[in-house]
């Protein structure tokens, strides 16, 4: 397996990337990490479960300067078994979904993180950030005991881990994960330089919305279903059915105030992330303070759908970055219009420019 130091050159060469002095001293700190890993050899304590962990990486900087590419090259150059890369909000339903099989135990997250720790001795998460009390007021617990059973961190977030949750309710209450996190991480910061994702839609697209009529949108599905059969019957999902405009097994098609406009829970985006491939939403409005709820539920929705590497094609007359007017989602905001514009520059999302003449003549 190749060294993460070499895998990264690879890779910017390969993605005709510039050279980035702040990126390639990332790199060189989590190779020392993964050296250490590796290297560490297994002993008696690992049996009963007392390893140590070794000092993490909190990588944190604003949208497009490459964290989760690099985590993810990280992740691959590991040559470990026990190994786990998982965006937070995945991460969250898997705890919540653990606890709530142990309803009775007497401590609960020590259970469930003792049993993760027996085939995870070095845990990935991408976009750590914290909204929910429920979330923050778990994590003192679960980062103090995934530490005592040796489960070592690497983090990629927007925001350093003092600001945290920042005017949360009872943000007293999270102080002390913030002060594990600093206590069992290094803190790296990957500041201005390049946004990556700015330069890759650049190279390969002009910046403009894929779709700007609705009929360009039913011409992509037209083209994506082929023969297959379709149907416009409502989404059943967990006990509800959500009104569609068209679907078929692995393709489906909102209207925005359905999948955003109505109360949505992550939970039911990850539900979508698994059953389908393709995802088209029309009519994606300006979102004004008066739609923050929508605007919120547009931000989980992207965050899905951008880690589970689903293909996205939407239909919208407004430039991205100005897509959001409010002002409580501004910082959340910033980390979707940079996945736009990356998901915008897959080459699949290119099918609108084959299909679609935006000059508006055959």
């Amino acid at each position: 397996m190749l060294k993460l130091t070499t895998l990264y050159q690879q890779e910017i060469k390969k993605r005709n990337f510039n050279q980035d002095a702040k990126q390639e001293l990332v790199i060189a700190e989590l190779q020392t990490l993964q050296n250490a890993l590796q290297n560490r050899k297994k002993s008696i304590f690992d049996i009963f479960n007392t390893r140590k962990s070794a000092t993490g990486i909190y990588l944190w900087g604003k949208v497009g300067r490459g964290k989760t590419f690099i985590m993810d090259l990280f992740f691959q150059s590991l040559a470990m078994e026990d190994k786990l890369r998982l965006h937070f909000q995945h991460f969250m339903h898997y705890i919540h979904q653990e606890l709530r099989n142990l309803p009775n135990h007497k401590n609960p997250i020590e259970k469930l993180v003792k049993k993760l720790s027996k085939n995870t001795s070095v845990l990935c998460l991408d976009e750590f950030f914290v909204t929910d009390i429920t979330d923050a007021m778990l994590l003192k617990e679960l980062l103090l005991h995934m530490f005592k059973y040796g489960i070592t961190l690497v983090i990629t977030s927007n925001t350093p881990p003092q600001h945290l949750y920042q005017h949360g309710l009872q943000r007293e209450s999270f102080l002390p994960a913030i002060s594990l996190l600093q206590q069992h991480t290094k803190i790296l910061q990957l500041d201005n330089q390049q946004d990556y994702r700015e330069q890759k839609l650049q190279q390969s697209l002009e910046q403009e919305n894929i779709n700007k009529e609705q009929t360009c949108l039913q011409k992509i599905f037209n083209t994506l279903v082929k023969n297959k059969q379709t149907t416009k019957d409502p989404l059943h999902l967990h006990n509800r059915n959500i009104p569609v405009i068209q679907r078929t097994k692995k393709l489906i098609w909102f209207d925005f105030f359905v999948i955003c406009g109505a109360p949505r829970s992550t939970t039911d985006y990850l539900n979508l992330s698994k059953n389908f491939t393709h995802i088209l939403i029309s009519n994606i409005p300006i979102l004004t303070i008066q739609l923050d709820d929508y605007a919120r539920r547009f931000i989980n929705l992207i965050d899905v759908i951008y880690d589970a590497n689903i293909n996205l094609l939407f239909n919208t007359d407004i430039d991205i970055n100005n897509l959001y007017t409010g002002k409580r989602l501004n910082f959340e905001i910033k980390r979707t219009k940079s996945r736009l514009k990356a998901m915008l520059s897959n080459q699949k999302n290119s099918l609108s420019q084959k299909i679609c003449n935006h000059n508006n003549t055959e």
